[in-house]
């Protein structure tokens, strides 16, 4: 009786542990995150404060466990102002359905205007053409090598775009000399839509073109991120990345940012460990000082509207405290 007693309460734990594990993976791998991040540089003041920027990357389509109707909500929810694509919209080596990337890209450019560069499965792939043309026709811009300007309530952003290339040397140095800019778009604030984070610095070599902020993909958050150690692997980086996920400022100018998604889709052969699929939102500032206090300010204001309790009526109601006991505020002492 004994023994069969030890038996199921083994069975009952090797079920559970079954269960937390399972259930682990379904969150990390079918499940949406987001994460949001407010970029400060004195390029974005004045007109560009605010921009609202929803970054997808790496869904690799048909190989998405995130629903795309989850994408497209979440998405909505953010109300961007610009959508970036940032490559691996599709697999390398699979077909995808092309009602569905259709439906997915006319979406998308019915929530705000989207741009698109192609990443190392496009370059792979023989139905990337087809990809292109067909998200094309909704309206996605795709930057091949090339430059828009994107007007934003008057204040103009120079969005640019690099072309993947199969020779990887040619991302590695100067991989923006294909780009042509006007003189007025070498003048304005710029965005780089780019699909490889470790040519971060050479995204720089061209001192004309230097983006302000470059938005990229690739490397799924390192497909397992571990305590201590950190991301274990990105392709074209090795073990141990240095550029997996979150956002990155340059060595030399620390006002030129690179924010890295860690994608939507499933890595290619992989799965994800503490390191969910993730939509990026990133806002443009001059100052993020500045924009945290204007907003705990809204919010103090139409808290005290309410009738609800402030920080700031916290602080007049210690002072009081104090003064009702005789204690004097440090304002008194140095009077």
């Amino acid at each position: 009786m004994g023994n069969k007693a030890s038996i199921a309460k083994r069975l009952l734990t090797l079920a559970g542990a079954t269960a937390v594990v399972g259930g682990y993976y379904y969150y990390q791998n079918h499940t949406l995150g987001r994460t949001n991040y407010w970029v400060e540089s004195p390029a974005f003041d004045g007109g560009l404060e605010g921009l609202k920027i929803v970054q997808l990357s790496d869904l690799n389509m048909p190989h998405q466990h995130v629903s795309l109707d989850k994408v497209i909500e979440a998405a909505i929810d953010e109300a961007p102002d610009l959508i970036a694509l940032t490559g691996n919209i599709i697999a390398k080596d699979e077909t995808y359905d092309e009602e569905v990337l259709e439906e997915f890209a006319r979406q998308l450019v019915a929530i705000a205007p989207t741009f698109a560069v192609y990443g190392s499965n496009e370059i792979k792939s023989p139905f990337a053409r087809r990809g292109e043309q067909i998200m094309t026709d909704t309206g996605i811009h795709f930057l091949n090598d090339a430059a828009e300007t994107f007007d934003f309530h008057g204040t103009p952003l120079t969005v640019m775009g690099i072309y993947e290339k199969r020779d990887r040397r040619l991302i590695s140095h100067r991989p923006l000399r294909f780009v042509k800019l006007t003189d007025e778009q070498k003048q304005q604030p710029k965005l780089l839509l780019a699909h490889r984070p470790e040519a971060f610095l050479s995204y720089h070599d061209i001192p004309s073109l230097s983006p302000d902020l470059v938005l990229t993909g690739h490397a799924f958050g390192g497909y397992a991120r571990l305590p201590y150690l950190g991301a274990l692997y990105a392709d074209g980086q090795g073990y141990q990345p240095e550029y997996t996920s979150g956002i990155y400022a340059l060595p030399e100018d620390e006002n030129k940012m690179m924010v890295i998604s860690r994608g939507i889709g499933q890595p290619n052969g992989g799965v994800r460990i503490n390191n969910r699929p993730e939509l990026v939102t990133v806002q443009l500032t001059e100052s993020v000082s500045e924009k945290s206090r204007a907003l705990q300010a809204a919010v103090d204001s139409q808290t005290r509207a309410a009738g609800g309790y402030t920080f700031e009526r916290f602080i007049d109601n210690y002072h009081h405290f104090l003064n009702e006991r005789g204690v004097a505020n440090e304002e008194d002492n140095h009077a």
